[in-house]
Parts: C-alpha cells; structure tokens; sequence
C-alpha cells in the first residue's frame, strides 16, 4: 500500500501507534554535536555571570535602600525637632509680645498672675497694694469687688485690710491721699446747679 499524502498516512496509524512516536521522538537525547556544547556551556557561564551581576547589584540597590531609609528617619526626627522648636520660639515671641503690652497697664506681678500663676498665697508688690488701695477708694467695695471678679489681677480685700493695718503713715501731710481724694470730689455732681 503507498501512502500520497500525510493525512492518509495519519488514517493508517491508530492513536496508540501515533502517541507511541510522539513518545519516541521527545525521549531521544538529542544530537548535539561538539560546537553546539561549547556554544551551550558559554551561554551557560554568561547567564551564570549575568546572574551574580543581577545578586550583586541587587544588593547593593538593598544596601542604599536601608541607608536611605536610616536617613530619612533621622531627618524626619530632625523635621520634627525644628517644627517643636519653632512653635516654641513663636510661643516665647507671643508671650513677649503679651508680657510688653501688658506691662503698659500692669505690674509684673500681675503680670504673672495673668499669665497662670495661681493669685492665691500670692505675695502682692507694694506697686501693686498701692494702685489696688487707689482703685478701692475711687470704686468703693462693690465696684473694686466687680473688677475682681472680671479677673483683673488685684489682690483681695481682706489683703488690702492687712496692707493697710502694717503702713506706717509718718507725720506730715500725704499727697497722695489729697490727690486721690481731688480725683474722687472732680466725680461727684454739683447738687446745686439742680435747685430752682
């Protein structure tokens, strides 16, 4: 029987005979000749070189990696420190600028009292008893008890009671009891523009 043409060759064999060439065929070695093994083994040791090449600049790219990592950490921290201490110096510049604004209407130690400082226990400059004893005579109890309880910095009554038992008034006349008692009389209303 003779065979024309591949498909009719393939109807002569049954599939186990087809399977059993295939089988054949990827089983054999094959052939290789001694140029081929040399083109083989070079392209073998230059993959094998490229690939310690890939290690090795894998681990450098890993080592620069850390250190970059290590470094950005530390200029984070660093980023941080300067943003605290920022804040702080605006902090400090705000609390002089406040300190010299209220230097204009108050004594230091108000000044303390206002910026935290409990006013309890407080030991009073006698500026401040002094401005405080004006500011009660001028107001009377009730109006000197209202600017205390606005948190105005000023000592208490019962402070001012024992300031004022401990003042040694020495003979002669004191100005400036005359000059507070010119500032209250300019207060008062004339009654007498009022009469018919």
């Amino acid at each position: 029987m003779q065979i024309s043409n591949f498909s009719e060759a393939k109807k002569c064999f049954t599939e186990a005979e087809q399977l059993s060439v295939v089988e054949d065929v990827l089983e054999s070695p094959p052939i290789y000749n001694q140029n081929d093994y040399e083109n083989l083994k070079l392209k073998l040791q230059q993959a094998e070189l490229r690939a310690q090449e890939a290690t090795q600049k894998l681990q450098q790219a890993n080592i620069i990696i850390l250190r970059t990592e290590r470094s950005r950490r530390i200029l984070k921290k660093h980023i941080r420190r300067l943003i605290d201490e920022k804040k702080k110096i605006e902090l400090d510049n705000l609390k002089s600028k406040l300190k010299l604004n209220l230097r204009k209407l108050f004594n230091d130690d108000q000044i303390q009292i206002i910026l935290g400082q409990n006013s309890r226990g407080f030991k009073w400059s006698n500026n401040t008893i002094l401005k405080a004893l004006k500011l009660r005579f001028l107001c009377g109890s009730n109006g000197y008890n209202e600017l205390v309880k606005h948190h105005i910095p000023l000592p208490s009554e019962r402070t001012l009671r024992r300031k004022k038992e401990g003042i040694d008034f020495e003979p002669g006349i004191l100005e400036d009891v005359f000059d507070i008692l010119n500032k209250q009389i300019s207060l008062f209303k004339d009654d007498r523009e009022k009469m018919p």
